[in-house]
């Protein structure tokens, strides 16, 4: 049987969330959005025609039977409140990342889930790429040698656009620059590879006027094991997507969501200049659908949602930091 799922927070990516399942040539079979959370339906009139999509207010749809669970696609600072609202009311709750705005409230979320018997999930559509899993499984069998360092960029020119009235330029709904919007992805996957961060150092700088957030952040990490790193995230840039594992055996860079590149030790004294990196090639991914009928196998007692709770608090305790390092 499809399980029925609402949604909250119809902006660009709550629509890219529903058309994951519910369109193109093969609708999942697994979950369907069936209802929206709204106030002002008339906003999203085209939208919910579009979808198939039934509306009515949060709380009305929080204390019906019509769906299981609810996605929530709102801006950040909402978050928390709109997931203990959901949870108490006895909702399985999907969240978008970041799940809260600090280490603090997210445990409190995953208490409260796990004292209910709920299934609570946040939507790191990263996780869901075939070369991430190839890059886990390489760094877990040991062919790395031993990691030495790893690096991270996620930037692009959203800020740009932005005017200072938008959500996402808010240092309430969205501080730290581009820490919430993609630096948290590259977190999220540093956590996931290479163990628990346990010190964050971090500045920002608003390198261009006329763009109402700092526009270039820079973070320093020092993982439990002891391994540094580092990530940039920047807002008026063009796109970039790198992470880069360096071992003794190898380094390991991802430029793109279906590529590897690896680099490999012939000789300690080899430079290298000249090879060229083995390239390994994946499919297409729709991490969206992935990481969402993730959800739905949770929901079915049939798997445990990947993106586990230690790792989601201890991401939101690198991105707090961070943001407190830079306010500071």
């Amino acid at each position: 049987m499809t399980i029925s799922l609402a949604i909250l927070g119809l902006g660009t990516w709550g629509q890219r969330l529903v058309a994951a399942v519910n369109t193109g040539p093969r609708p999942s079979g697994l979950i369907r959005f069936t209802h929206a959370g709204l106030r002002d339906p008339a906003k999203y009139a085209t939208v919910l025609r579009k979808y198939g999509l039934a509306h009515c207010a949060f709380e009305d749809l929080l204390g019906g039977d019509d769906v299981e669970a609810v996605v929530i696609a709102t801006p950040h600072s909402q978050h928390f409140a709109q997931c203990k609202q959901a949870l108490l009311a006895g909702k399985h709750v999907f969240c978008e990342k970041p799940l809260t705005m600090t280490s603090g409230q997210a445990r409190e979320l995953y208490e409260l889930a796990d004292r209910l018997g709920l299934v609570l999930a946040v939507g790191f559509n990263r996780r869901f790429l075939p070369a991430i899993a190839h890059l886990k499984r390489m760094i877990d069998e040991g062919e790395l040698g031993t990691v030495i360092n790893v690096e991270g960029n996620f930037s692009g020119a959203f800020g740009l656009s932005y005017s200072s009235d938008a959500w996402r330029a808010s240092d309430t709904d969205a501080p730290g620059g581009g820490l919430t919007a993609m630096g948290i992805h590259v977190i999220d996957i540093f956590v996931h590879l290479l163990g628990p961060i346990e010190s964050v150092q971090a500045q920002a700088f608003r390198r261009v006027e006329g763009v109402p957030i700092d526009d270039t952040v820079n973070v320093v990490v020092r993982f439990a094991s002891g391994l540094p790193g580092y990530l940039t995230t920047m807002m008026a840039t063009p796109w970039i997507w790198r992470l880069q594992i360096f071992g003794t055996e190898a380094w390991v860079q991802m430029r793109s969501d279906r590529a590897l590149e690896v680099q490999w030790v012939v000789e300690a004294n080899d430079r290298y200049l000249d090879r060229v990196p083995e390239v390994i090639s994946f499919p297409p991914c729709d991490t969206e659908r992935e990481e969402l009928e993730a959800f739905g196998r949770a929901l079915r007692g049939e798997e445990r949602f990947p993106v586990e709770a230690h790792q989601v608090i201890n991401g939101a305790f690198v991105m707090d930091s961070a943001i407190g390092a830079i306010r500071w």
